[in-house]
């Protein structure tokens, strides 16, 4: 599953190694990060499937497996997002499509106040303001920011 979304969950992962992986390999690698949070906050398979599905979480469990995920590929530094690490992230992902680069920025500026004492809370803050920013711009979560903006 392709989607640009996947930069909310598996951020480093994809960083590091994803620009040349396939659709189905980028899925197994955002899985494979949640599945070695899921037990370290008590997550269900259940948790994993609706972040892999772009859904963000509602139950606290579910909210700290993002937070683990973030955690774990660098987005969450000092205890806050590193809007950098978002921005790099972006433009790997995005490669030359400067249109696409472009929509990125705007819903990451639009979304880089979140805040919240409590890092799951804030997380699934971020997942959130993302997808409606991504929404507000013809983005569905499903298809990825480049697949969505090639269809307008």
């Amino acid at each position: 599953m392709k989607s640009f979304y996947s930069f909310v969950l598996i951020f480093g992962i994809l960083l590091s190694n994803a620009l040349a992986l396939t659709p189905e390999e980028k899925h197994e690698a955002e899985k494979k990060i949640l599945d070695e949070c899921k037990g370290s906050v008590g997550a269900t398979n259940n948790d994993v499937n609706s972040i892999l599905e772009r859904k963000t979480p509602t139950e606290y469990k579910g909210k700290c497996l993002l937070k683990c995920a973030h955690e774990k590929i660098g987005l969450i530094q000092d205890g806050k997002f590193s809007i950098d690490s978002f921005k790099a992230f972006g433009e790997k992902e995005l490669g030359n499509d400067m249109k696409a680069v472009g929509v990125f920025n705007e819903m990451l500026d639009a979304c880089k106040s979140i805040t919240d004492p409590d890092l799951c809370e804030a997380s699934a803050k971020m997942m959130d303001c993302m997808i409606k920013e991504g929404l507000k711009r013809g983005v569905d979560p499903k298809k990825g920011i480049k697949e969505s903006i090639a269809s307008n």
